[in-house]
């Protein structure tokens, strides 16, 4: 993609393989507006960095994506849902943000999503969903930092086993976010309560 390109994908069409801007960096956009997998790496083209300008995910729309996701930045608006499906870790460069849709979904299963930008999950209703278990998922923006509300809602679902009383890490940003805590989306285990902290 070059230039103002848009790669706008409709319900059901799917991308097997990279896709990346044709020069260096910041150019050509992917409009998600239905139900698309993306499973090669996004902004990355023969082994090189190369960051798209923009990825939408509309409204009511859902990107699952089991490689990098490189772009300036990464938007979900109203209803949306960004899914990151790979088992252990994915980079993104550029921002991520769930603000303009107040309340859009990222989902980061049991990876290691590390964003090299700001994240802002301050919209009303923004969801996060994440996996804990044998393996925990875990959003990291030590960089740009990430921003909550306090309406932002945490989803865990446990996948293998858990002990009872231990802390799970599942975001790590750059400064304490006591003053601005998320909160837990509804819980459906009879036998675990969780709290954030």
């Amino acid at each position: 993609l070059g230039g103002d390109a848009n790669l706008v994908l409709t319900d059901g069409a799917d991308v097997t393989g990279a896709i990346t801007s044709s020069n260096a960096t910041n150019e050509g956009n992917i409009t998600v507006n239905g139900t698309s997998v993306i499973t090669g790496a996004i902004g990355v083209g023969s082994g090189t960095v190369r960051i798209l300008n923009l990825v939408t995910v509309a409204g009511g729309a859902k990107l699952s994506v089991s490689g990098d996701l490189h772009a300036t930045d990464t938007a979900v608006a109203a209803l949306g849902e960004l899914v990151f499906t790979h088992a252990t870790a994915a980079s993104m460069n550029g921002t991520l943000n769930t603000s303009t849709g107040n309340t859009g979904t990222v989902d980061l299963g049991t990876a290691t999503v590390t964003v090299g930008g700001a994240v802002a999950l301050a919209g009303s209703g923004s969801t996060v969903k994440v996996t804990i278990g044998t393996t925990n998922g875990k959003l990291i923006a030590t960089a740009g930092g990430i921003t909550w509300a306090t309406t932002t809602k945490i989803v865990p679902t446990i996948a293998g086993t858990i002990t009872s009383g231990t802390a799970i890490t599942i975001a790590q940003g750059n400064a304490d976010p006591t003053s601005t805590l998320p909160i837990l989306g509804t819980e459906t285990y009879e036998r675990y309560s969780f709290t954030v902290t």
